[in-house]
């Protein structure tokens, strides 16, 4: 028996009951996912410098493009720690040389901060710790930390410099005096964060990790503040300072005089009306009482990330040719949206779809500064827009994931 005799040989896919499209063209999806403990940027930098050179190797009529890159967020919060950082450190600066107006005061939180974040990093590194949202999101809470410890030990080590102590002494007592508090603050914030998130060693690291290393760092360089003479922070309001040293404290100081005066007369008015005071904080705390039952409530805060992954799903005795029909209806639908780049799409089982009535759709979104909505914005003016049939019943669920689980 041959077997032409009872049909013909073809050459096509050995399963033909699965489909995917990009867009609205017929492509082959390739989901990459990276193995545990591997850096997800480098590995996505390393895929794409090798895509020109798998496209060579290719047929000139397939062509390869990039669906969806899921590190765009991951690279976004990167830059935006980084910024943060440094905006953080320019703040210290500032704020420390207006109130202390002194350079060498100033210079000692400037030099502090970045230092933890190296000492940090490098204990991280040394422990084989890598760095996540998780982590990022707990570097910047420790700056913050580490701004605050420096302010308040740099400014009661100037206070004992102006009640006449040396440099040395002011910077041991004042220390001293700073670093009870400093600790138990610390040990507060590592027992508050450690059940915040899955895992709560990624903040407890990082938080103890800067936090240790900053009032040994700003008690050492005070003992320098600034080889100063305690006459040096005495001499502005003596008088005894260069002329633009002074007319920069007598105008800081008309500053202080004018928040002052402005808090004191806000003050009068407050005592001078108890009553309407004390009914004011009532209503505040009705409000905050009200305001935490009707605000929603989740574990993670939903997230733009520029992405938006749905599960379709049609009855269940609908055929692959009609199923693939519905599909490409929705998809004509969504290519429709001003605020959508690309559609990626299948039908059939793989993944979390395990049926013939089931496929998936992977949008990618326009960047948030060329649309007019955000993804949960879009999710529901798509569902108001899809054409419902009860010949052809036909779901699409957004699924939702957490900030975590998409890094």
């Amino acid at each position: 028996m041959r077997i032409r005799d009872i049909g013909k040989a073809i050459e096509g896919p050995e399963n033909d009951l699965m489909a995917g499209w990009y867009n609205k063209q017929r492509a082959v999806i390739l989901a990459i996912q990276r193995v545990p403990g591997a850096n997800v940027i480098d590995t996505v930098d390393r895929i794409k410098a090798l895509l020109p050179q798998l496209e060579a190797s290719l047929p000139p009529a397939i062509k390869v493009t990039v669906a969806a890159d899921r590190t765009t967020t991951i690279r976004a919060a990167v830059a935006d720690v980084q910024f943060t950082l440094l905006l953080t450190v320019a703040l210290v600066v500032m704020v420390i040389f207006l109130f202390l107006r002194n350079l060498w005061a100033t210079v000692i939180p400037a030099v502090t901060v970045p230092l933890s974040l190296i000492g940090t990093f490098a204990v991280l590194y040394a422990l084989g710790y890598s760095l996540d949202n998780l982590s990022l999101m707990a570097l910047s809470i420790a700056v913050g930390f580490v701004v605050d410890d420096a302010v308040v030990v740099i400014e009661n080590i100037v206070r004992h410099l102006e009640e006449g102590l040396s440099p040395m002494e002011a910077a041991l007592k004042g220390s001293r005096e700073i670093g009870f508090t400093h600790h138990l603050h610390h040990l507060v914030v590592d027992r508050g964060l450690h059940p915040a998130v899955p895992d709560g060693r990624l903040c407890r690291q990082v938080v103890s990790g800067v936090r240790r290393q900053d009032l040994r760092l700003v008690a050492a360089l005070s003992r320098h503040l600034a080889d100063l003479d305690p006459d040096d922070v005495r001499a502005p309001a003596e008088g005894r300072s260069p002329q633009a040293t002074r007319r920069l404290y007598r105008l800081s100081e008309r500053g202080f005089d004018g928040l002052l005066a402005l808090y004191e007369h806000g003050l009068k008015i407050v005592l001078r009306h108890r009553f309407v005071t004390l009914m004011v904080m009532f209503g505040t705390i009705a409000l905050t009482g009200y305001l935490y039952v009707v605000i929603p409530k989740g574990f993670f805060p939903q997230q733009d990330t520029g992405q938006i992954v749905g599960i379709t799903e049609a009855s269940q005795d609908i055929s692959f040719a009609a199923m693939v029909q519905r599909q490409q209806a929705l998809v004509d639908v969504l290519l429709k949206d001003p605020a959508i780049e690309s559609v990626s799409n299948y039908v059939g089982p793989g993944g979390p779809t395990a049926t013939l009535n089931q496929g998936r759709v992977f949008i990618v979104l326009k960047p948030a500064n060329q649309r007019d909505a955000s993804a949960d914005q879009i999710i529901n003016r798509l569902g108001r827009n899809w054409p419902r049939s009860r010949a052809s019943p036909f779901i699409c669920r957004p699924r939702r994931t957490s900030p975590s689980a998409r890094a």
